[in-house]
């Protein structure tokens, strides 16, 4: 019985789709397919960094499309879930090769305090100079390099 409802709270957590997400989507309109993607938010020269639970490494937010969103909506929503933060997503910056996409994005109140409403897959949420980003420390190394070079072109513009 222990392990039934252990599966079943596992699903619970599991971030399971409503249709209001998809509906509440602004990008759903935009001529893009499913596809994963996250958020590259800056604000006063610092990146939004995601620090994940089961490794604590850092990535940018970000995670998995459900079948019926264009990926911009999938950035706004794993962005969202993971900072706490209202997003709007702006331009497409990177597809990466495991087709990944990275979309600027601006926090609609940078100002407030990150609260991640994911707290099963992200235990912390914070802004971080590109400086202080080290790429031992980052989720995926494949990436780092073209993401720092992306976050230095975004923290530069601002």
């Amino acid at each position: 019985m222990k392990k039934w409802t252990t599966i079943v709270a596992l699903l619970l957590l599991s971030g399971c789709k409503t249709d209001t997400q998809t509906a509440s989507c602004p990008y759903q309109d935009r001529q893009e397919t499913s596809a994963n993607a996250g958020c590259l938010m800056t604000h006063d020269g610092k990146v939004a960094v995601v620090t994940q639970r089961v490794n604590g490494k850092y990535n940018l937010p970000g995670g998995t499309a459900n079948s019926d969103e264009t990926s911009s909506c999938t950035a706004m929503r794993e962005t969202e879930e993971e900072t706490g933060h209202q997003v709007s997503v702006e331009e497409l910056l990177q597809e990466f090769d495991n087709g990944f996409r990275l979309y600027a994005c601006g926090s609609n109140n940078p100002a407030e305090a990150f609260s991640p409403v994911n707290t099963y897959e992200i235990s912390s949420v914070q802004w971080l100079k590109p400086e202080q980003i080290n790429p031992d420390q980052w989720r995926f190394p494949k990436h780092f390099e073209k993401q720092m070079e992306l976050i230095q072109q975004q923290t530069a513009n601002e």
